[in-house]
């Protein structure tokens, strides 16, 4: 947790998915996560999964699973259904290119 807060920090783009281990909703998007994982690593860009006990409090969080982009340590939570694939992507792709003056 501490580990998350600091790269939030440092880094200028950052994806976290937060979920709990015993969601089995969460479980099935993890897997569905990890295709963001490797291309946003192409784009030098980090993905985060992490599920620590009480983090959504932590992040101030309404409910889990979430995905949040940090852009210069700035929140912007995905406001839509975790289950849709193309938004997801869609503003991934929007999020990823985003840069901290804009």
């Amino acid at each position: 947790e501490i580990m998350l807060s600091k790269r939030i920090k440092s880094e200028e783009n950052i994806f976290v998915f937060f979920y709990e281990d015993d969601d089995i909703f969460a479980q099935r998007l993890l897997k569905f996560m990890e295709t963001f994982d490797n291309s946003l690593d192409k784009k030098d860009i980090d993905f985060v999964k992490i599920s620590d006990e009480g983090i959504d409090k932590d992040y101030s969080l309404e409910c889990l699973p979430a995905l949040v982009h940090f852009n210069s340590g700035t929140p912007t939570v995905f406001p839509g259904d975790l289950r849709e694939e193309k938004d997801v992507k869609k503003w991934i792709d929007k999020r990823s290119k985003v840069k901290s003056s804009d």
